[in-house]
């Protein structure tokens, strides 16, 4: 399972967040309507290793989250970030009432 807390001692995101998926719409929250929104970004990952920095492309995702129900926004880091990330934005998707799976 991917990590959702960054080493800060061993890993570093390398360069920018680039934009990989998104959805919103309204929502419905009781008594009012919202507009929620999921966007899906993906950043490369650097490993501070003793003969010198590695970049992990893609080893970095960002789920972040407007107006979801009972969720919040998150990041995953590792070899297994990429699914963890289309997962939660799915399960989020989900709790907005949407069938939705991020192509990652």
């Amino acid at each position: 399972m991917a990590h959702t807390r960054l080493n800060k001692d061993r890993y570093a995101v390398h360069g920018e967040w680039r934009h990989r998926a998104s959805r919103s719409g309204l929502v419905d929250h009781g008594t009012v309507v919202k507009p929620a929104a999921i966007e899906v970004s993906s950043a490369d990952l650097a490993e501070k290793t003793i003969l010198g920095d590695y970049v992990w492309t893609n080893g970095a995702f960002r789920v972040k989250l407007q107006h979801v129900p009972d969720m919040r926004s998150k990041q995953f880091y590792g070899e297994t970030a990429w699914m963890d990330a289309a997962r939660y934005a799915s399960d989020a998707a989900q709790k907005c009432g949407w069938n939705w799976w991020p192509d990652l």
